[in-house]
């Protein structure tokens, strides 16, 4: 009986306008971020290097997944470029890179974040009330029809309405970037790109049954939509662009300006220490001069690491804020299987690092080691936000469609 009923509601949705505006912006808007997207990866790829003239160059390919979640790619997947007395690569705080490509950006996390989660309120917020108001609801519950199937039926069919379409085009999409793009995934990348669509599916399903929820509770239609806009508003722009301002309160990570002004100081601070020393008749020998050179990067070192321990904290705080929203669950699962995350981008910083401080301090006129680097794999749990962000918007969801459900067993059918 259910199914029954939820197969006629989706009959009765797809016959809407909405519906049929829906289905028609997602195809169009899936086509505009995978090609886009695909120019841009072909650009960046195309600026990669694997044989460079020194080993203080390292070239980084971009991730295959940024076509879909581009996040932190931009900051990875490049050349760097370090000398044998920094050894450092000082780059823009992830979190910022990341905050502001969300608004410009147009790939999956765009889609999913900011376009399917409204198209999801509207496709929801007059789904009781909307009946309500033009007397259709009573006349139904009215026959032998239990309120828990209508309830359970309005909400799969309806549902169906708006994520078929949806991952119906990104699937599409997907198959046409690897057959005529050339786009190298993997099966792991697949295996990947089927959690960032499960989550994506799962986002778009909390706004839904949000406006379930305010469609019952409200009498009118308009109300309801004005409540969930403010909401809407609040949990994709307000929390993911203020988690990170709070976070950087919380850990004072220093400015790049400021490191940069610090590796100065202590370059200016050696070479003054060599210039006294030979005023007052002492030679400098090369063993010496090599002293003097190792505990500059000694120092720079130590800099880093400082550096380094804050950002970790500044990322992990500005996560767990962020999964105060749901669209912040969701970028932390998205990047993070994409591999774009600030996570990916700091463990490739301290791979650099790792690296860097491998070289001699002749490795200017030498070949050099080449620089190996191993991604981390978001199957191995790394300290929790992964599947904290999944269980959340796991937990979401039911908290939402066990209360629409019992909201609708209580509610006052009579139109207003």
């Amino acid at each position: 009986m259910i199914w029954e009923f939820a197969l006629l509601e989706m009959r009765r949705n797809i016959r809407l306008f909405k519906a049929q505006v829906v289905m028609v912006i997602a195809l169009l808007l899936v086509i505009v971020s995978f090609y886009t997207m695909w120019t841009d990866y072909k650009q960046r790829l195309a600026h990669f290097s694997p044989v460079l003239n020194s080993p203080w160059e390292v070239s980084i390919a971009p991730r295959p997944l940024s076509l879909f979640v581009k996040g932190c790619d931009a900051l990875m997947g490049r050349t760097f470029t370090s000398n044998w007395w920094s050894r450092i690569i000082w780059g823009s705080l992830p979190i910022r890179e990341q905050g502001t490509g969300f608004f410009v950006i147009p790939d999956l996390f765009f889609l999913v974040g900011v376009v399917m989660t409204l198209a999801a309120i509207f496709f929801s917020f007059d789904l009781i009330s909307g009946e309500r108001e033009v007397g259709t609801l009573p006349l139904l519950l009215s026959n032998a029809v239990s309120r828990d199937v209508v309830i359970l039926g309005k909400v799969l069919g309806a549902q169906m309405c708006i994520l078929v379409p949806f991952l119906g085009s990104v699937f599409l999409g997907t198959v046409l970037l690897i057959v005529f793009g050339g786009v190298p995934l993997t099966l792991e990348d697949l295996g990947r790109l089927g959690v960032i669509w499960g989550a994506g599916a799962a986002l778009i399903s909390f706004f839904f049954l949000l406006g379930v929820c305010a469609s019952i509770l409200f009498s009118r239609s308009a109300t309801s939509l004005i409540v969930l806009l403010f909401c809407w508003v609040i949990a994709v722009f307000g929390i993911p662009s203020v988690s990170p301002l709070l976070a950087e309160k919380f850990v004072g990570v220093p400015t790049r300006e400021f490191l940069l002004q610090k590796r100065s100081h202590v370059w200016i601070r050696s070479v003054v220490e060599r210039e006294r020393a030979e005023r007052r008749g002492e030679s400098y020998s090369t063993q010496k001069v090599r002293e003097m050179f190792e505990r500059i990067v000694s120092e720079n070192r130590r800099l880093f690491e400082d550096y380094r321990q804050k950002l970790e904290r500044l990322i992990v705080y500005a996560d767990y804020l962020s999964m105060s929203s749901p669209v912040g669950c969701y970028r932390v699962i998205a990047t993070s299987f994409a591999g774009t995350s600030p996570r990916d981008y700091l463990d490739l910083q301290r791979a650099l690092a790792r690296y860097y401080y491998s070289l001699p301090i002749s490795a200017a006129e030498e070949k050099g080691p080449p620089f190996t680097y191993r991604p981390r794999s978001p199957w191995a749990g790394g300290d929790g936000t992964i599947a904290w962000s999944g269980g959340i918007l796991v937990l979401e969801n039911v908290i939402l469609f066990l209360l629409a459900y019992t909201l609708f067993l209580k509610a006052d059918v009579r139109s207003g």
